[in-house]
């Protein structure tokens, strides 16, 4: 049986908007396994960044509870043991991008040139080893989220959180994004949870679970 690395029942958000409650997200329950590919879809504003935030503990639901069995507390979360790939361009500007994939093992403590090598293996295994020493500015929209990628498995976390990592690009560029990282992920057994709104996406994942209003409908 597949170690639970993330555990949610009967999860709710509330925002106050204007003097008014606004629900997120409605007594959502679901769990992630050790190596699962999970397919969150939903249109925009359906609750599915607002899920994967308190999955990732960024952010405290308003009622229920969530747990990481196999991977401690909160306080333990990032960027060991949870990351994040988002949809916008995440990479720190004034750093290459062997520096922005190195950032999360220096956060650990990594000495730097364990880190610089772990960082240089991953860039390998994506194929951007030849845009290491490139600044963010230098690369394709889809070259940034194979970077982005890279950094969230630097430090082969179990679990990576991905909030519509495709949603700025076409289809040709997305699919080969999953064809880079989807091997790789299997080579760190690091389970995946990607929202997304696009179905060709979604299919390329084990799993669907789907949102709307900020039910959650899990699927086996």
């Amino acid at each position: 049986m597949n170690e639970v690395l993330v555990s949610a029942q009967d999860v709710s958000r509330t925002y106050r908007v204007g003097g008014a409650d606004v629900v997120a997200l409605a007594a959502a329950s679901c769990e992630i396994t050790a190596q699962a590919r999970i397919a969150l879809v939903g249109p925009s504003g359906s609750g599915k960044s607002t899920l994967l935030q308190i999955l990732g503990g960024i952010d405290v639901p308003s009622a229920g509870t969530v747990r990481w069995p196999a991977l401690g507390g909160i306080a333990t979360l990032r960027p060991k043991n949870v990351a994040f790939v988002f949809q916008n361009q995440s990479l720190l500007a004034p750093l290459s991008v062997i520096e922005n994939v190195e950032l999360p093992l220096l956060l650990q403590g990594e000495p730097q040139d364990d880190a610089r090598a772990a960082a240089a293996q991953v860039l390998e295994l994506l194929d951007l080893a030849e845009l290491a020493e490139k600044l963010p500015e230098e690369l394709s929209g889809g070259q940034a989220q194979r970077v982005a990628f890279a950094r969230a498995l630097a430090a082969h976390p179990p679990l990576i959180l991905a909030d519509e990592p495709t949603g700025q690009l076409d289809q040709l560029t997305a699919d080969r994004l999953f064809d880079a990282v989807l091997p790789a992920l299997a080579g760190f057994k690091t389970a995946l949870l990607i929202a997304t709104h696009d179905p060709h996406v979604a299919a390329r994942m084990a799993q669907q679970w789907k949102i709307e209003h900020g039910v959650l409908a899990v699927q086996p």
